[in-house]
């Protein structure tokens, strides 16, 4: 129904590229043997090199830190089948692992081990890891294949990388595996959260990556798709390949759910509305309105917005959602548009939340009101009718966010400009350095890989479930469902979050409450970048889900909500908690830190240090306590590590909350100011 407008300044990279890839992971210290890092991180340094073999004084490793883990990948592929020997030299204890298993344990020697392997013809993940613990690493593998005589080079043109236009990064230091560490504390949260049941609702042999969800008044489920692993950097998709699906009776057996294609060939869908009976979907160069024809039954397409150009493959059409307007007035649409990472030649309005007016004609009703956005995939009501928007860490965004959409802000994303683009709407003339009070700040920071990677839409949670009137947020690469509760200090949305649920079958791009109470959840993936698609625990990259979570009436011991008071904080669970346990503060454990927003991929921590406990004082319900803390700072984040298990000995689910704290309550104000239910249609 469209068609970009594309340069030819740049053309897409390969899927694979010569070489090996390179990732690095800074460690605080050496790692002891055995010891592992933690899972789904993302590194410090991400390239390609020429070959297995590193020196230690290689130009791109001048910044590293003293201590890190070094990983090298590569895909081998063979004409012959026989025995391959690798011969590894490596001054640091190195392991081998080739198609995921191990070959090759602890080596450390100047000399070189050689290990003898049996490969069939064909392609071959080879991947070694070592922990650089001070001074160079010298790591160097050669091989003899059948029918060699000696050890050499692996050949350049047997050894592929993967090829990323971009590759993100994160600074700091990595987790390591420990035996503290278990799923909700320090790691991900393993499984689905034990109060909900899911039901996939796609046929299994029909893949569903969803870019839009919602429901209409009667149940029907309204579904958006394209495929995003089609998306190669730096332009937008050359053909539209986008379908609007209707899911019939999706409450019932998924057996006997009915599918009906109501539209074809739409140009990468990543936002869908319903109001009244229309239906409402966000595409890359416009937005149009599907209301049924009852005559004929088919479901006819308008152009509602359009005019404007998009030549970047990370420019989508984030989206939708409908805000009422005065009486007799149809309302507007609210669109989050991407910032162009791959040209960098944005044209006008981009890194932007648009306000859409349908009362107006197209061509004349589209007005940008926030400005400084990277990748804002995903717009959602809130508490009290706001509007909040999620963002994903990068150039200028420390750490992932959740913004409170406020007319005539900007977020901190300065676009880095080609010549002839466009800056994003209200951006500054000068650079965050030079000029951050221009800057809004998050309202909710989401820690890199600690608890988020790529968020996506936020959504409020109705009554009838457990933590009605927070907020759920899914995560693309992450995966499965962040929770986060707000709170008003001053006049200031700010809040905390929380580990939810795992257990999906793909990234969580959208969520959608139905009128039953049913939550549905879409997935997608791509590989236009290193880290946009959820790997599931089997290690299978995942682009696609369409599943159901409905309430199952138990109740899960967990953190129900973090919120300041003008002592410190209080902490409340779901179920009551020994008091002598609450009372005792070496019971909680909290840190805080700030973020300094730098040009490069993601912003390191800084000022980290202990928030001292100096009093806890349990409520008489056993299930609030309130710490009183010493030293807490505004414009911080603070994150909670506490671990209890409730008075029926459940331990708890998630013993993590990271809580972002922009403004201080006084001495006045007695009562967190939490949300409660409220809804927008």
């Amino acid at each position: 129904m469209a068609s970009a407008v594309l340069g030819d300044t740049a053309k897409p990279k390969p899927e694979r590229e010569p070489g090996v890839r390179l990732q690095v992971f800074e460690v605080e210290r050496p790692m002891g043997r055995g010891q592992r890092l933690a899972g789904e991180q993302s590194a410090n340094l991400d390239r390609t090199i020429a070959q297995f073999h590193l020196e230690g004084d290689e130009e791109f490793l001048d910044e590293v830190a003293e201590c890190y883990v070094a990983r090298l990948t590569s895909q081998l592929e063979i004409e012959r089948e026989g025995n391959y020997v690798f011969e590894v030299v490596s001054w640091a204890p190195a392991d081998l692992w080739i198609d995921g298993n191990v070959v090759a344990q602890g080596v450390h020697t100047q000399h070189g081990i050689a290990t003898s392997v049996h490969l069939a013809a064909g392609k071959h993940v080879v991947r070694v890891e070592f922990c650089v613990g001070g001074g160079e690493p010298h790591f160097a593998m050669r091989w003899t294949p059948p029918g060699a005589n000696k050890a050499a080079e692996i050949p350049t043109d047997v050894i592929t990388a993967e090829a990323f236009y971009f590759r993100p990064t994160s600074p700091g230091f990595k987790l390591l595996e420990n035996e503290a560490a278990r799923p909700g504390l320090h790691r991900k949260v393993a499984g689905l959260y034990p109060s909900l049941d899911i039901e996939t609702i796609h046929p299994p042999e029909v893949e569903v990556p969803v870019g839009g969800l919602a429901t209409m008044r009667d149940g029907t489920l309204v579904v958006a798709t394209f495929d995003a692993r089609k998306l190669r950097a730096p332009h937008p998709q050359p053909e539209p390949d986008g379908e609007l699906w209707l899911y019939h009776n999706p409450t019932g057996d998924p057996a006997k759910i009915e599918r009906e294609l109501i539209a074809e060939k739409l140009y990468e869908p990543a936002g869908v509305c319903v109001v009244g009976d229309a239906i409402y979907v966000s595409q890359r160069l416009e937005v149009t309105k599907f209301q049924r024809d009852e005559t004929t039954g088919n479901w006819q397409p308008t152009t509602v917005a359009s005019g404007w150009d998009c030549n970047d493959f990370h420019a989508l059409s984030f989206g939708l959602v409908h805000e009422p307007g005065p009486e007799g007035h149809p309302g507007f649409l609210c669109m989050a548009k991407g910032t162009g990472l791959g040209l960098k030649q944005n044209p006008p309005q981009h890194g932007s939340v648009w306000r859409i007016d349908l009362s107006l004609p197209v061509g004349k009703n589209v007005e940008a009101i926030t400005g400084g956005h990277r990748t804002p995939n995903g717009l959602g009501w809130g508490p009290e009718g706001t509007l909040w928007v999620t963002d994903n860490q990068g150039e200028y965004t420390p750490a992932n966010e959740m913004n409170l959409v406020v007319d005539g802000k900007f977020y901190g994303f300065f676009q880095r400009a080609a010549d002839g683009a466009e800056p994003s709407p209200f951006q500054p003339g000068a650079t965050r350095e030079h000029n951050s009070a221009a800057v809004t700040e998050a309202s909710v920071w989401l820690p890199q890989d600690e608890i988020a990677n790529s968020p996506s839409e936020p959504v409020m949670i109705p009554a009838g479930w457990p933590f009605a009137g927070q907020m759920l947020v899914g995560d693309v690469k992450y995966g499965g469902v962040n929770r986060v509760s707000l709170q008003q200090v001053d006049g200031v949305w700010q809040g905390a979050a929380y580990r939810f649920t795992q257990g999906c079958e793909g990234g969580i791009n959208r969520l959608a409450f139905g009128p039953d109470g049913a939550l549905y959840v879409g997935g997608i993936g791509g590989d236009h970048a290193s880290t946009w698609n959820w790997v599931d625990p089997t290690g299978k990259k995942t682009y696609q889900a369409l599943q159901r979570l409905t309430p199952n009436g138990e109740v899960t011991f967990d953190i129900e909500h973090m919120s300041l008071r003008p002592q410190g904080v209080e902490v409340r669970f779901t179920q009551p908690v020994d008091n002598s346990w609450l009372a005792d503060t070496g019971n909680y454990q909290l840190q805080q830190w700030t973020y300094e927003a730098t040009p490069g991929y993601g912003g390191p921590k800084k000022h980290v240090e202990p928030v001292a406990v100096q009093k806890a004082t349990p409520a008489s319900d056993r299930r609030s306590v309130l710490l009183e803390l010493e030293g807490l700072k505004p414009n911080r984040v603070l994150h909670l590590v506490t671990n209890p298990r409730s008075v029926d000995d459940q331990p708890i689910w998630s013993a993590e909350a990271w809580y972002t704290v922009r403004r201080l309550p006084s001495r006045d104000d007695q009562e967190p100011q939490l949300p409660h239910v409220v809804f927008v249609t």
